[in-house]
C-alpha cells in the first residue's frame, strides 16, 4: 500500500469495497465465500458477518499465512502461470460440494474474473472500478 494521500485514498477505496460487499452479502447469509488476492479486510468482515467458509487466493505466501491467522478456512496459492480453469477446479475442491457460493472481488484482475466466470456463480460481489465485472 502507498503512503501519504495516495495510500489514504487506496485504503478508503478498499474500505468502500468491503462495506459494499457486506451490504450485498446480507442477502446471502451462511454461504461459502471466495476472496481473491487476499482481501484481508474483506476476509475479516465476511467472517464476522457469518460466512460459513472463506477461501482466500493469493500468490504471496505471507498474505496467505496472515489470512489463515485472521480466520480463512482455506488459503490457496496458485502458480502465477496457473490457468483459470486450474484455479476454478482447486476452488471447487476447497469448498465442497461445488465451490464458493459468493465471490467478493475488490480488485478485478482479469485472471480472477475468468475464474469467477468458470465457477458459474449466481452472484459475484465485485467492488472494483471495473463496472463490467460486477453483478449481484
Amino acid at each position: 500500500m502507498r503512503h501519504g494521500a495516495a495510500g489514504a485514498a487506496q485504503a478508503t477505496h478498499m474500505l468502500q469495497c468491503v462495506l459494499s460487499a457486506l451490504v450485498g452479502m446480507h442477502r446471502y447469509p451462511n454461504k461459502s465465500c471466495m476472496v481473491p488476492t487476499a482481501g484481508l479486510m474483506t476476509l475479516m468482515a465476511v467472517k464476522a458477518f457469518g460466512a460459513d467458509a472463506v477461501a482466500i487466493t493469493d500468490i504471496k505466501r505471507d498474505n496467505l499465512d496472515l489470512a489463515m491467522k485472521l480466520g480463512a478456512d482455506v488459503a490457496l496459492n496458485p502458480d502465477r502461470d496457473a490457468a483459470p480453469q486450474e484455479v476454478a477446479t482447486w476452488m471447487r475442491a476447497a469448498l465442497p460440494p461445488n465451490g464458493p457460493d459468493i465471490v467478493i472481488d475488490c480488485a478485478g484482475f482479469e485472471p480472477t474474473l475468468q475464474v469467477q466466470h468458470l465457477l458459474f456463480l449466481p452472484y459475484v460481489l465485485c467492488c472494483t472500478h471495473r463496472a463490467d465485472c460486477c453483478s449481484l
